[in-house]
């Protein structure tokens, strides 16, 4: 609780530097009535805001009312110096079991409806700044005060600091725009293709306006530096009708329009323009031409059909400086007006580019001269026959299961020759073109007889081929939009290989193969030792024939051997028989 000293200095303050703001109510209460335990609390004690902002405090207070009626105040006063006006006010954003009046004030009383309850209440204190506010640090000071209602205020004063920073004047990239408008004018949204002649000129060959903003999207006004590179002048001024050409690098004030004006040279003048901060807020590119030096065709339709056909060609003129030529005009002529009737026709370069339309009246070629004076481009066009022939192809002879495939439609006149793009309502008959397998899902319906011709008379099909492996045919019947001997059966074929499986029945042959040789080899080895079993039992019984006959042959010796023996013995008898003889 502050004590009376304290207090008084407070409202002293208040006094001298801000009349305070009441918001409250005042109610009539018994005098028996009470209040206590008070709080007063703010969620944050600093703030900073850019002039023209909004600073909000949250502040809360709360306390126990014995009676209905009781009531506290809250009061908000400025500190020394405090020049802001207006100044911060309440405005209730949150109450229980209390109303709140006097909103819009610096000082509330929240009082009780009913006895015994606990009251609460939110307070936003709202400091609300003008764009131009002082910059500068600001102290308020928030504190509790008696209503009705007897008790004592416990709850301790509040300070809340803001401080205030001057607006960002400086201006910023991201919405600062500039526009380039061709001539004096300033009327374009978009930035204008300006191509101007060279030769000097009091007026502008474009006007720049700069629309400055700051990096939050608000007005900027600073000073401009504004530089050309290459070739023109720079001017500038609050009435764009009236500049005059006077440097390549000039200081123009915020809100000044730019001119650029030719110097008598041809090329390109790049303009850049930096605010005085230093950002880039555009950067513009003006060109200045002499005299055609030089034609350069393009053809856009080499095939034409007989009548109209806008845009056939485009010519872009040059100067001897290779300097597009921005703006002029030139002359169409053909060499065969029978067949391209155009002669002399005159066309307009608009943005350094002319469009010529042609107009076919027979087969046949013809060449299409585009002038300026002696200069001169010529390029070659044919118009077309009458649809004859159709062709339909696969852009591949092989694929693998479900790649895409591009079959392309092609239309040729009596002669062989491509036709210009157009829609055929029956190319095909019924049936469009079919094929011997189904195409995967997310193919083209090929199906169709109607067919739109591109830029090389060719439609082209995407389609996804079957996921098995297979020869697919494709065929179609030339429909009505073709000449009688066109509407015959064309076709084209391509195969679907899969590598994988091919490896996969390669591996099947060589192990099938591998098999069938183990397999004679086993007979080979069998035979083999067949042979060599009979072999061994020829042996057998050749070793056992000669054993029997070694046998047989010993039992001979052996009886023969004692036939010797007996004779041996006949013969010693013999002998001896002899000898006695012979003794005698």
């Amino acid at each position: 609780m502050k004590s009376f000293k304290e207090t008084s200095k407070l409202k002293r303050i208040a006094i001298a530097t801000v009349s305070a703001l009441t918001f409250g109510l005042l109610s009539s209460v018994p005098a028996h009535s009470a209040f206590g335990a008070d709080t007063l609390t703010i969620d944050a004690t600093t703030d900073a805001i850019i002039a023209g902002e909004t600073a909000t405090a949250v502040i809360t207070q709360t306390f126990i009312a014995t009676a209905a009626g009781d009531s506290l105040s809250v009061t908000a006063i400025a500190g020394d110096a405090v020049t802001l006006s207006p100044l911060p006010v309440f405005a209730v954003s949150e109450t229980t079991n209390v109303i709140v009046t006097s909103a819009g004030t610096s000082k509330a009383y929240a009082g009780v409806t009913s006895s015994n309850v606990f009251a609460s209440v939110k307070y936003n204190l709202n400091l609300v700044t003008s764009a131009t506010a002082t910059p500068g640090t600001y102290k308020f000071f928030v504190f509790a005060g008696t209503g009705a209602g007897t008790g004592t205020v416990s709850a301790p004063t509040l300070t809340w600091t803001v401080t205030v920073t001057a607006p960002d004047t400086k201006a910023g990239a991201t919405y600062s725009t500039s526009i380039l408008n061709s001539g004096e004018t300033v009327s374009a949204t978009t930035d204008a293709t300006v191509f101007a002649p060279k030769a000097v000129s009091s007026d502008a060959a474009a006007v720049i306006v700069v629309n400055q903003k700051t990096a939050a999207n608000a007005a900027a006004a600073e000073s401009m530096t504004v530089i050309l590179s290459g070739t023109g002048m720079l001017g500038h001024g609050s009435n764009y009708a009236t500049m005059s050409a006077s440097a390549r690098a000039l200081v123009v004030p915020a809100g000044n329009y730019i001119g650029v004006f030719a110097d008598g040279t041809a090329g390109t003048g790049t303009i850049t323009i930096m605010s005085a901060s230093g950002v880039t807020l555009g950067t513009e590119k003006v060109t200045f031409y002499g005299d055609i030096a030089k034609i350069v065709n393009t053809v856009k339709k080499s095939v034409l059909t007989t009548g109209a056909n806008t845009e056939a060609l485009t010519s872009v003129a040059y100067d001897a400086n290779d300097v597009v030529v921005g703006n002029g005009t030139l002359y169409v002529s053909s060499d065969s007006a029978a067949v391209v009737s155009e002669s002399m026709t005159a066309v307009t370069i608009v943005n350094g580019v002319a469009s010529v339309p042609l107009t076919g009246v027979k087969k046949g070629p013809a060449n299409i001269k585009v002038s300026s004076g002696t200069i001169s481009a010529t390029s070659a066009v044919r118009v077309e026959g009458t649809a004859t022939t159709v062709n339909i192809a696969f852009d591949k002879e092989q694929y693998i299961p479900g790649e895409v495939a591009k079959i392309t439609v092609s239309v040729f006149d009596e002669d062989g020759k491509t036709l210009s793009p157009k829609t055929f309502a029956n190319l095909f008959a019924t049936g469009g073109i079919t094929s011997s397998y189904s195409f995967s899902a997310g193919s083209d319906n090929v199906a169709v007889t109607s067919i739109t011709t591109d830029t090389e008379t060719t439609k082209v099909f995407t389609v996804y081929m079957p996921i098995t492996e297979a020869k697919v045919e494709i065929k179609a019947t030339g429909g009505s939009s073709l000449a009688t001997a066109g509407q015959v059966v064309v076709t084209d074929s391509a195969t679907v290989f899969d590598a994988n499986a091919q490896a996969t029945r390669d591996a099947v042959s060589d192990a099938t193969d591998a098999a069938q040789a183990a397999t004679e080899a086993a007979n080979a080895a069998t035979s083999a030792a067949q042979i060599a079993a009979e072999s061994a039992d020829a042996a057998t019984a050749a070793a056992e024939a000669a054993k029997q006959a070694v046998d047989d042959l010993a039992a001979q010796v052996a009886e023969l051997f004692t036939a010797l023996q007996k004779q041996i013995t006949t013969l010693a008898a013999v002998v001896a028989k002899i000898a006695k003889k012979v003794k005698a």
